[in-house]
């Protein structure tokens, strides 16, 4: 999976933001920034043992790679629920479906949704976020 996110300098600090996981950090140099951020996803995902790389674009761009789809994917879908303002059951009714337990299997890494599923999930949230697809070389 792969996550666009910005980093920039402001003053004596470089800031860094991955808006599809509601994330912002800082640190003294660009270097800093980005280990602040895989320690902040590491943090949040409750475990060290996680592989994250990030690759670097023409500025103030960045790409974030992992390869475990499914934790990333739990917590872009908790992130987003939350930053919205939503319980399990209000995503239950929005999505039309009986139980909050069938979404909240995707939330909490059980279940991984295809990519129109997670589309229709963010849509849901009215989070203004839209997937694509897209080859990355190198």
């Amino acid at each position: 999976m792969i996550l666009e996110g910005k980093v920039w300098k402001s003053g004596p600090q470089w800031l860094i933001e991955v808006p599809v996981l509601d994330l912002a950090t800082q640190g003294k140099s660009k270097k800093d920034a980005y280990a602040m951020l895989k320690d902040a996803i590491k943090l949040l995902l409750g475990h060290k043992h996680f592989s994250l790389k990030i690759r670097p674009l023409a500025e103030p761009h960045f790409l974030l790679e992992c390869k475990d789809d499914t934790e990333l994917l739990a917590l872009i879908l908790k992130r987003q629920r939350v930053k919205h303002d939503l319980s399990l059951s209000e995503m239950a009714k929005r999505l039309k479906v009986r139980s909050k337990n069938s979404y909240a299997q995707y939330e909490q890494g059980r279940s991984q949704p295809s990519l129109s599923k997670l589309q229709e999930f963010l849509t849901a949230m009215n989070s203004g976020i839209r997937l694509s697809l897209g080859l990355v070389e190198g």
